[in-house]
C-alpha cells in the first residue's frame, strides 16, 4: 500500500487473484449454462464453490463449457477472454432514445439480478432510454418490447458499450 493508499499486486499475488476471479466466474458459468440455475443467484451461489476448484476441475469446466469468455454477468474470465477493457459508460450517460447494448450489469445484489432478469436487462440485449426525468432520478426504458422503469442508482449498474444498429 502506497502513500494514496493504492494496493499493488506483486506478480504472485496478481496471478493468484486473476486464477481467484476465473474461478468465481467460471463457477457462475457452470451454475447458469450446465447446472439451469436462476442467473441472478449465481453470484452467491459461486462463492459457495470457488475455493473447491482446482487445476484440473477448472480444465473441465473450461472444456464442458468451450472456453466461455464473460461470465453471465458480463465480466470478461482473466486467461480466457482477451478482452481487457471493460466500458466505463453507464446507462446513465446514454442519451434518450440511443439504442445501446448492455454489455455486463452489477453482480453483487440478488435482488437487483432478480429485477434485471424480469425486465430482460442482461448483457448482449439492446436497451433505449424512453424518458429520463433528471428531478425524479427516474429512468424509463425499453428492452425488447418491455418497457420498464427505475431509479438513476439502477442505471448507474448497467454499463453498455456500442450503439446498437
Amino acid at each position: 500500500i502506497d502513500r494514496h493508499r493504492t494496493v499493488t499486486l506483486t506478480d504472485a499475488g496478481l496471478e493468484r487473484a486473476e486464477s481467484m476471479i476465473r474461478r468465481h466466474r467460471l463457477a457462475e458459468c457452470l451454475l447458469v449454462d450446465l447446472l439451469g440455475l436462476d442467473w441472478w443467484r449465481a453470484y452467491d451461489e459461486a462463492h459457495l464453490i470457488e475455493h473447491a476448484i482446482s487445476n484440473e476441475t477448472e480444465r473441465l469446466i473450461l472444456a464442458r463449457l468451450g472456453c466461455p469468455a464473460r461470465s453471465p454477468f458480463g465480466y470478461p474470465i482473466p486467461g480466457v477472454s482477451s478482452e481487457a477493457r471493460l466500458s466505463r459508460r453507464t446507462l446513465e450517460d446514454v442519451d434518450v432514445g440511443e439504442p445501446a447494448v448492455v454489455e455486463r450489469v452489477f453482480e453483487e445484489d440478488a435482488d437487483l439480478l432478480a429485477y434485471f432478469d424480469g425486465a430482460t436487462i442482461r448483457p448482449g440485449a439492446t436497451i433505449q432510454i424512453v424518458e429520463r426525468s433528471r428531478t425524479l432520478g427516474m429512468y424509463t426504458v425499453q428492452v425488447d418490447d418491455e418497457t420498464t422503469s427505475f431509479a438513476a442508482a439502477v442505471a448507474a449498474r448497467i454499463w453498455v458499450n456500442e450503439r446498437a444498429s
